[in-house]
């Protein structure tokens, strides 16, 4: 009695071909072997791609029609060919090349060979075993192991040397075990990589949200509308779970996975906002990765992930890496005691998404304390981050306020720097000018008393001034002494002037009969480049006259206003208005 068809194909399939079997039977609930079988291998065993053409309307359909021809063609010569049943049991399930099946399916498809796939898509049809085994069991004696056992006795050597050292450092169990790997069978220390293209896959999620709302409409838990890393990211950031939902429109626990979802109670539940819902149709190779990464074995499948507690070495002390996203429970099918999908009732959608709310609610109250101690931390951490940079603030507002300080003190004591040495400018310009006053007053009183010796007999005479004549001048100073002096008429009022100025010299020398630059006055020079400035004029009080005219000469300046030979002046310190006007030529005008 010869075997089912069914059995022979599965027989004649490796290891990798049956573990992809059993997926792409899993995920689309088919019964018939050989037809997936047919299926994978017209997508060379791409399950992802053979589940896609498997919910492709009229696929199947064309795949069975091809089938036939290929049996049909193949049972028409096979009086010649005198092969092996099980052999043409195996071949008939390969598409002919030349059929419009496969020109449909390698169309807009990805050639590119899978890490698990033969290099020649051909090989999926294996050799007989018994030729194998012949290969295997043939006897021969090879030269080439004389060569190279010394390089794997070196090899053995270093490799014990490796563990040795491994166990001096406490790593025995990778000294034992080598380096761990991923263990799909411990979904809560799973990780979970995606692809790198975050915008398809975005685009992807979209879509299928929005295939969702066309069918059930828009009642339904708020979905993540963007791909399963940025949900990840969100859930870390934010400190909430993520509760990803895997399904397929053609399943046929899809309905009342779908009615289940927009239940309010279910609704409710999942708008907390500490859950984060991502949506993943199996067809997009993002939800299908992640399916195989949470080791999904029914659908439609939930997964409850969240942040669990920091890991611990072997030898007690805390790692150093923060905690991270672990799958904590999963949920491969529906609910067994809620019933099958068929039933539509609304009776029966309201106790599944009740199961649903108490399969997700158990491990959400058991990791509450994780994620709680999780978020203090992250507070904590931000708290300490806050502090640390208002004392930072502080620190530098108050190396900025010592800096304007300390600039505003260098800036004051530069002005005040400034202001002294213009005042000790000033003071040593006053003194040069005092200086040069004092030696030109005892140089012009050299030359007073000289002319007053040599005019010594002079007389007075009246009338008008003539050249030689002498007038009297009653001159009342500042300090409110009077004096009066004869002078000459043809003097100037400069010489008066002078006179008026050397007053102060004369007394020190009629006083003391020296001088600070010597005992003899006649000595003293006029100092060079020095021009004398006089700060005081000569006034007539009646009637008011300002004599201010240094080179006039003094007879017809007097005779001018009716004051010769004999006036009375008074010498009045000059000042300046705040209208910038001088009094005294005012009243010259006057």
């Amino acid at each position: 009695m010869t075997e089912p068809a069914s059995f022979s194909v599965i027989d004649s399939l490796s290891d990798a071909e049956r573990q992809r079997l059993q997926e792409f039977s899993s995920v689309t609930n088919s019964s018939d072997l050989d037809l997936a079988v047919r299926v994978l291998k017209s997508r060379q065993w791409d399950v992802q791609q053979a589940i896609q053409m498997f919910y492709e309307p009229g696929y199947i359909d064309e795949l069975q029609r091809d089938s036939m021809d290929h049996n049909s063609s193949h049972d028409s010569s096979g009086g010649n060919s005198g092969g092996d049943g099980s052999m043409a049991t195996t071949t008939t399930a390969l598409p002919s090349t030349s059929s419009g099946l496969r020109r449909r399916a390698m169309d807009g498809r990805s050639n590119e060979p899978k890490p698990d796939e033969p290099h020649n898509r051909h090989e999926a049809v294996r050799e007989p075993a018994g030729i194998l085994s012949q290969e295997a069991e043939r006897p021969g004696f090879a030269l080439k192991p004389l060569f190279t056992w010394p390089f794997f006795l070196v090899l053995q050597v270093f490799m014990a040397m490796v563990r040795m050292l491994l166990s001096a450092l406490g790593m025995q169990r990778i000294a034992a075990e080598g380096v761990p790997t991923r263990s799909i069978g411990q979904p809560q220390t799973q990780s979970f990589t995606l692809p790198p293209s975050m915008q398809d896959a975005d685009r992807s999620v979209a879509q299928t949200v929005r295939q969702f709302e066309h069918r059930f409409g828009t009642s339904h838990p708020p979905f993540f509308g963007r791909s399963f890393a940025s949900a990840q990211q969100a859930a870390r950031r934010e400190f909430k779970y993520l509760i990803p939902i895997l399904w397929s429109k053609e399943h046929d626990d899809s309905n009342a996975l779908g009615q289940a979802l927009t239940h309010p109670d279910i609704v409710a539940y999942l708008s907390q906002p500490h859950f984060i819902v991502w949506l993943g149709d199996l067809a997009s190779r993002e939800a299908y990765t992640l399916a195989s990464d949470m080791g999904a074995t029914a659908f439609p499948t939930i997964g409850v992930i969240a942040l669990t507690s920091q890991a611990y070495t072997d030898t007690g002390s805390r790692s150093a890496s923060q905690p991270r996203l672990r799958l904590v429970a999963r949920l491969n099918g529906l609910p067994v005691h809620t019933g099958h999908s068929t039933r539509s009732a609304s009776d029966d959608v309201g106790p599944l998404a009740r199961a649903l709310i108490r399969c997700i609610d158990g491990p959400v109250e058991r990791h509450g304390q994780v994620i709680g101690a999780a978020r203090r931390e992250q507070q904590e951490r931000e708290a300490e981050r806050r502090l640390r940079d208002q004392q930072n603030a502080a620190y530098e507002a108050s190396l900025a306020r010592d800096r304007e300080r300390e600039i505003e003190a260098r800036a004051q004591e530069e002005k005040e720097r400034a202001e002294r040495e213009d005042a000790e400018r000033q003071l040593r310009e006053q003194q040069r000018i005092e200086e040069l006053r004092a030696q030109w007053r005892w140089a012009t009183l050299a030359r007073i008393m000289r002319e007053q010796t040599a005019h010594s007999d002079a007389s007075t005479t009246g009338g008008s001034p003539q050249k030689g004549s002498f007038g009297t001048l009653s001159l009342r100073l500042e300090d409110g002494a009077r004096i009066v002096q004869k002078f000459r008429a043809d003097t100037t009022l400069r010489q008066v002037f002078d006179f008026i100025e050397t007053r102060e010299a004369a007394r020190e020398w009629e006083a003391s009969k020296t001088t600070p630059f010597g005992d003899d006055p006649h000595l003293v020079q006029p100092p060079d480049g020095y021009e004398h400035s006089y700060e005081f004029s000569l006034v007539s009080q009646f009637p008011r006259v300002i004599f201010d005219d240094k080179d006039a000469i003094l007879g017809d300046a007097l005779s001018a206003k009716g004051l010769w030979p004999s006036a009375a002046l008074i010498v009045e310190p000059l000042f300046e208005p705040e209208d910038g006007s001088s009094d005294q030529s005012d009243s010259q005008h006057k």
